[in-house]
C-alpha cells in the first residue's frame, strides 16, 4: 500500500484531518441539539402556542439567528468532507423527531382540541337536522 493517497496527499495527513472533521462535527452537532433543545424549552415554557400548529412552532425555532450559526458551521464542515453528510442529515432528522415530538406532547391536545371543536358542533347539527321531518 502506499503512503499517497489517490489525490497525490499523504494518506495519515488525510485521515488526520478526517478525524479531525469528524469532532468538529460531532461537537457541533451536539451544540445544535443542545440549542434546539433549550429554544422548545423555552417556547414550551412560554406557552403561546395556543393557536400555532406545530410545523409553524418548528420553523420559527429553526429560523433563530443563533441557531442558523451553529448550523452554517457545521455544514461548512461537511462541504469541506461529504462523507459525513448522511450522518449529519440522519442526526438532524432524529433531532427533529425528538423536539418536534416534545412540542406535541405540550401542545398537541389543545391543537387537536382547538382545531376539531367545530367539527364536532357540525357533526350535532347535521344529526339534529337529519332527525327533523320534512
Amino acid at each position: 500500500m502506499s503512503v499517497f493517497s489517490s489525490h497525490g496527499t499523504i494518506r495519515q495527513e488525510d485521515i488526520f484531518a478526517c478525524n479531525i472533521a469528524r469532532s468538529a462535527i460531532a461537537r457541533s452537532l451536539a451544540l445544535e441539539a443542545r440549542h434546539t433543545e433549550f429554544l422548545v424549552t423555552d417556547t414550551i415554557a412560554r406557552n403561546q402556542s395556543d393557536t400555532l400548529p406545530i410545523p409553524v412552532l418548528w420553523m420559527r425555532i429553526q429560523s433563530n439567528s443563533n441557531l442558523r450559526s451553529i448550523v452554517g458551521k457545521t455544514d461548512a464542515h461537511v462541504d469541506a468532507y461529504s462523507q459525513f453528510a448522511t450522518w449529519v442529515k440522519a442526526a438532524r432528522s432524529r433531532l427533529a423527531y425528538v423536539q418536534k415530538s416534545r412540542l406535541t406532547a405540550a401542545f398537541g391536545p389543545r391543537l387537536h382540541a382547538h382545531r376539531f371543536r367545530n367539527g364536532d358542533k357540525l357533526t350535532r347539527l347535521h344529526l339534529l337536522a337529519s332527525s327533523v321531518p320534512v
